[in-house]
């Protein structure tokens, strides 16, 4: 029966069936053999009906994803605040602008402070100083403050003084 079944086998590789074999359409494989043969393509259809629709419903990540940023950032960003300096801290530089708004920017390792461009103290500076802060959005898309300039031979408006009569 081996013989007969390699001999079988190899007809059917090759594209002929040997005489004894051709009104029977399985006649290459041993009786016992189609139900495993069949067992193994429903297996087959299943896992490739499995993996097809595990992969529409599980999309590929496109990058390794910042917990801390739920919004993509914009590197290089950066803003300009003017304003007249009234509070200097180690955690905050807060400014209020000519609409008379208050900014509070963070202060960060990296900020720096400038005059007549020259590197100067922090504890240099005075508070009512026009300055110009330019900042970049942090992790958490709050303002930190990159580098604080004194603005040179700008004064800051002062308020009309009533005169009475």
């Amino acid at each position: 029966m081996t013989d007969r079944f390699g001999d079988c086998l190899l007809s059917c590789v090759r594209g002929r069936h040997l005489p004894s074999s051709r009104n029977q359409p399985n006649a290459c494989i041993p009786e016992g053999y189609t139900n495993v043969i069949k067992s193994v393509r429903t297996f087959t259809l299943v896992l490739l009906i499995a993996a097809t629709l595990s992969a529409q419903r599980y999309p590929r990540s496109r990058g390794v994803a910042n917990s801390a940023s739920p919004l993509p950032a914009y590197k290089g960003l950066t803003a300009t605040f003017h304003g007249v300096l009234k509070e200097l801290n180690k955690k905050e530089i807060v400014i209020q602008n000519d609409e008379e708004q208050t900014v509070s920017i963070r202060r960060g390792s990296k900020t720096r402070f400038f005059k007549d461009d020259k590197e100067i103290k922090p504890k240099d500076l005075e508070t009512e100083t026009l300055v110009t802060v330019d900042a970049s959005e942090d992790n958490d898309l709050k303002p930190t403050a990159l580098k604080v300039t004194v603005d040179p031979n700008q004064k800051p408006k002062e308020k009309p003084e009533l005169v009475k009569r």
